[in-house]
């Protein structure tokens, strides 16, 4: 699949006021290129108590788009008490994009992402690598739980921004915000390195 605003959508409700359940839904070796927005989008869209529970993210390319794989709930204020829940992106290839992988709230209050695994994808020659960010634009008081685990971070480029991985609590004048975050990399004898982050917005 080439060009578009997104190529691929996994979403819950519609605009205005319908809420929507989506559950098990499997996003499975598709290639997807030079999409105006997204590459691959699971979103609750702004009705107030939709949610999509247990995605699966697998085996995909995603390249020369905006972002290459997004999870966020609303695309304004007029979202909240949305909830993304049991996610796993899983050995994709995400390159050349503005983003490889992002995971926000974005807009609206008192959303939720959690159980969510980004994990065993190689991500290469975006601007930004990977990030988890607790919200931006008036966005309050949404959690997110995210666990960042093998993957290959390489080669991307985004000067006095962050490349690599970015965990962030909120961005412009989003308030109350938390971020849980665990990094995880195998080491030569099968054991894991464990990082956590918690990051809160305003900190």
């Amino acid at each position: 699949m080439q060009g578009g605003n997104t190529s691929i959508f996994v979403r819950a409700g519609s605009v205005p006021g319908f809420p929507g359940k989506v559950k098990n839904t499997k996003v499975l070796a598709n290639l997807v290129s030079g999409a105006a927005f997204q590459g691959i989008q699971v979103s609750t869209r702004d009705a107030v108590g939709s949610s999509i529970d247990s995605t699966t993210i697998t085996g995909n390319s995603s390249s020369l788009s905006d972002i290459g794989i997004q999870l966020f709930t609303n695309f304004s204020a007029a979202g909240s008490n949305t909830s993304i829940t049991n996610t796993n992106v899983t050995d994709n290839l995400v390159s050349g994009n503005d983003i490889g992988i992002l995971v926000n709230p974005f807009m609206g209050d008192n959303n939720t992402l959690t159980g969510i695994t980004i994990a065993r994808n190689t991500v290469t020659d975006n601007n930004g690598g990977i990030i988890a960010d607790g919200g931006e634009t008036s966005s309050n008081g949404n959690l997110l739980k995210v666990t960042i685990k093998d993957n290959t971070v390489s080669g991307n480029s985004f000067p006095g921004g962050a490349a690599g991985i970015l965990v962030r609590g909120g961005l412009l004048s989003s308030s109350n915000n938390h971020v849980d975050a665990r990094i995880l990399k195998e080491r030569s004898d099968g054991q894991y390195r464990e990082w956590n982050y918690r990051a809160r917005w305003p900190g």
